[in-house]
């Protein structure tokens, strides 16, 4: 299976910063009404990663959240699984985060039980 380039995932270094850039997509948007809270979103929005220890499914998980506080989703499992013990020791911080890709369900086929959305994070490495 192949996908256009905007929906893959992508991660760029800039060594001199000790920044890191990731695209990557969002993971959960079908479950408590998800899909319908991205209608709001615009590419370009900030959005929050917040660490959530708590979660019974991976305890490494990040939660993905907008602006008026409504949990949009996760990131990946592998994604959180790297960065989570960096991020715990305070040796990585999330500087910035926007969505970089959406496709609402009303855009999708009638067969798609979901939207789809990415977004793009600027990390630093301390």
């Amino acid at each position: 299976l192949h996908y256009p380039l905007r929906r893959q995932r992508q991660m760029c270094i800039e060594t001199e910063n000790n920044l890191i850039g990731i695209k990557t997509d969002i993971k959960g948007l079908r479950y408590e009404g998800r899909t319908l809270k991205l209608e709001n979103l615009r590419i370009g929005d900030s959005i929050h990663i917040k660490r959530e220890k708590s979660n019974h499914y991976n305890y490494n998980n990040f939660s993905v959240i907008d602006e008026n506080e409504d949990n949009l989703g996760n990131l990946p499992a592998e994604l959180c699984n790297v960065i989570a013990p960096l991020y715990d020791a305070g040796y990585l911080t999330i500087e910035k985060s926007t969505v970089s890709f959406i496709e609402k369900i009303g855009e999708r086929s009638r067969y798609a039980m979901q939207g789809i959305l990415f977004i793009e994070m600027i990390m630093r490495i301390h």
